[in-house]
């Protein structure tokens, strides 16, 4: 049996119970308030002092303990609109330079701003198969799906679009996956659906909304607990859809009959299917030069057709002139790289079933074993035999890959699984070293992917991610001689936030530092100090480094449940704690003027199964929340703090932005350096919401001049080019 401790501070600080926390530091508070005044009369002070003494104590603790308590927010007033406001003005093409996005047409630079549209991109239409159903044809359909209608109907587009224009979202990174284009079968692809997709990103186009594509996938596939790759993809390896998640090998939402575990699905990267398809896939040449198919080795096979489907994709939409780029594969995974001991449960997260890589080979070859069960982040429930049907899952005449390439093997005499080469993924093969697997496995694959994509799309930008969990910042940087049009996109989340699906101001890990912050302005430091860190990553690749955006970044919406399992937000429609755990995230990517698109706007999210895959409700958009179908606004969550006023395109380099969402006047405060390489009749473009400011705005400006386009929510700045650095300040008119 995997032996786990159920130690009380990984239970207090992991699952986030900050309640007790808070009960802790009160009681400690009172506790030391009495020693001080036992300690003072021990003095023979008077009763009169010690009794001052005690009480200026009690109050100063009392004022630091007072902001651990959940904070009502006041609200000011926020503006409607009854018809959509496109972006003022198309950006057609994006170049880099360093660290920065350049608009080539007039060298300003850009800062990108965007939302993920839409989680719902995860799963087909034809059959609706969302991830709390076991649809029928689940495993045996799965050839003849179709992704026509996700993320979005045709005819519904242009309501979200000019939604999403009117909010100020410009820069979308659209999402498909490698199943909605092959799902058929090797080399098939579905025209029709590139169709559709072409046909979503033209009307886009009329809201001047630009968009990146990103080839999407979690933890491999739906079949493996999350979603990306065709069926087909597991059946050439040789395993068994069907029974993946009764030998483990997978953890499927679809087959789980009870509560879902919090953020249960990211395990599957641990597990025997997803790591063994990230292994073979990036590393299967050096780790499994025994698999082939029809004589082609695994991972040759797996990237011919991944990048074939990226083609076609790309030659059909990468010539729209509001497609800027391609995301080549989101969250993508080492698999079983650079494990230590395969007899270790080596996973960072405990949710669902815990188990080390041995112990998964073994259940997906017909073994039964017990395994800790986590019924929610981190929270230990029982202890429960698994697979105990001995099913296999791999199919018939195939064996388990490690076991063919001698991993390990069975005890001929007492049956029993044996591990033979514990550190196998230890070393790189061919190397004798250490593997680091952004550099010997994901940038050769990066750079075949930039040859597709400027085969048939010369001008596009090439997104690309580290691995989910790369870990503290002593990973090693990308290292890549040419820059080659390439984007730096990590994606951010509090995780603390997401996976407990809960929030205090003063609590959160230091993922990179590995290090518990206390305190709001420690948090705030803290997010910002990770954001800086993942766009240093990569300051020293080509000349200059490449600039980055954040792919990734949100927050769940469905926190503090009742009994019932309904989020309070969804009875009293009250997001004031969700708007508060957005105001860090948000206050940080302005820190750092990072570009960012938010994750995620679904437009069919409702209040029952949220994003409809996995138990996820992250949607800044929802149709239950819809009150005033004339207000286009209206549906939207943390709009609040969400929309903001930002500099787009700016005539020089930004030093400095910063936007103060709840103060009464909504102070935006904008400074840059003056670029001799920007003409001066390219102005400076700010976008001012009207949603931020119902009542008008009045505003100040160090040097120069600057015009009002109130039908395109657009300051036009144009400054003296004489003078280096300038200030722009916008201040709200007090509405009465």
């Amino acid at each position: 049996e995997q032996q786990v401790p159920h130690d009380a501070a990984s239970f207090l600080f992991t699952h986030f119970h900050a309640w007790p926390i808070e009960y802790v530091l009160y009681t400690f508070t009172v506790v030391l308030s009495l020693c001080i005044w036992l300690l003072l009369r021990s003095f023979r002070r008077t009763k009169g002092y010690s009794f001052a003494i005690t009480v200026a104590f009690l109050l100063v603790a009392a004022s630091q303990l007072y902001a651990l308590a959940p904070t009502t927010l006041e609200l000011g007033r926020y503006g409607k609109l009854r018809e959509a406001v496109p972006i003022h003005s198309k950006l057609d093409a994006l170049d880099t330079r360093g660290k920065h996005f350049i608009e080539p047409t007039t060298n300003r630079t850009i800062l990108l701003r965007g939302v993920n549209f839409g989680g719902g991109s995860k799963i087909p239409s034809k059959p609706f198969q969302p991830t709390h159903i076991l649809h029928e044809q689940f495993y045996t359909g799965w050839r003849n799906v179709s992704f026509i209608d996700r993320p979005v109907a045709l005819s519904e587009a242009e309501e979200h679009f000019g939604r999403l224009a009117s909010c100020g979202f410009y820069f979308l990174r659209l999402l498909t996956t490698w199943e909605a284009i092959e799902h058929e079968g090797p080399g098939i692809y579905d025209f029709e659906y590139l169709d559709y997709l072409q046909s979503i990103i033209r009307v886009a186009n009329k809201y001047n909304i630009s968009v990146y594509v990103d080839m999407h996938q979690d933890a491999w596939s739906r079949w493996t607990g999350g979603d990306g790759a065709p069926a087909w993809t597991l059946e050439a390896v040789g395993f068994n859809i069907k029974t993946l998640h009764e030998t483990q090998a997978a953890f499927l939402h679809q087959e789980h009959k009870r509560k879902l575990p919090q953020m249960a699905w990211p395990t599957n990267y641990g597990r025997l299917a997803a790591g063994t398809m990230f292994t073979l896939f990036y590393a299967g040449n050096e780790y499994a030069p025994l698999t082939h198919v029809d004589g082609e080795s695994i991972q040759d096979y797996l990237q011919r057709h991944y990048l074939a489907a990226l083609s076609a994709l790309v030659d059909k939409v990468g010539n729209e002139p509001n497609v800027l780029g391609f995301d080549v594969m989101n969250e993508p995974s080492e698999g079983f790289v650079g494990l230590e001991d395969l007899g270790k449960c080596a996973w960072p997260m405990r949710s669902s079933y815990l188990m080390s890589p041995f112990e998964g080979f073994k259940l997906g070859s017909g073994y039964s074993l017990p395994l800790d069960y986590y019924s929610d982040a981190f929270v230990y429930n029982h202890t429960e035999m698994m697979n105990v049907h001995k099913k296999s899952a791999w199919l018939p005449g195939h064996e388990c890959v490690w076991k063919a390439h001698k991993l390990w093997d069975i005890d001929s005499e007492t049956n029993e699984a044996k591990l033979l080469l514990p550190e196998y993924f230890k070393k790189h093969p061919s190397k004798d070293r250490k593997p680091n697997f952004l550099n010997d496995f994901a940038k050769p694959f990066y750079q075949a992917a930039a040859e597709v994509i400027h085969d048939n799309s010369p001008r596009s930008l090439v997104f690309i991610e580290p691995t989910l969990f790369f870990g503290p910042l002593r990973s090693i940087p990308l290292d890549m001689e040419e820059s080659g049009k390439f984007v730096w996109a990590p994606h951010w989340y509090d995780g603390i936030q997401l996976v407990t699906k809960s929030y205090r101001n003063w609590i959160s890990v230091d993922t990179h530092n590995e290090a518990l912050v206390l305190s709001k302005q420690n948090l705030l430091n803290s997010h910002s100090g990770m954001i800086g860190n993942l766009m240093g990553l990569v300051q020293d690749v080509g000349e200059s480094g490449i600039p980055t955006i954040i792919g990734e970044i949100g927050i769940a919406m469905d926190m503090v449940r009742d009994d019932n399992g309904i989020p309070s937000a969804y009875k009293t429609d009250d997001y004031s704690l969700q708007i508060e755990a957005a105001m860090p995230l948000l206050a940080s990517l302005e820190q750092n003027l990072a570009s960012f698109s938010w994750w995620c706007y679904v437009p069919d999210n409702n209040y029952i199964t949220g994003d409809q895959w996995n138990g996820e409700d992250l949607s800044v958009f929802s149709p239950d929340r819809v009150m005033d179908e004339s207000d286009i606004f209206s549906g939207g969550r943390i709009l609040e703090v969400l929309v903001r006023p930002y500099a787009r395109k700016v005539a020089g380099e930004p030093l400095f932005m910063k936007f103060e969402p709840l103060d009464i006047e909504r102070k935006f405060y904008f400074v840059f350096n003056h670029s001799p390489e920007v003409a001066a009749t390219f102005p400076t473009e700010i976008f001012v919401p009207h949603y931020q400011y119902p009542c008008g705005f009045h505003v100040t400006v160090s040097d120069g001049e600057f015009q009002l386009h109130n039908t395109t929510q657009t300051l036009l700045y144009y400054h003296d080019t004489t003078t280096e650095q300038h200030e722009v300040q916008i201040l709200a008119n007090v509405c009465q």
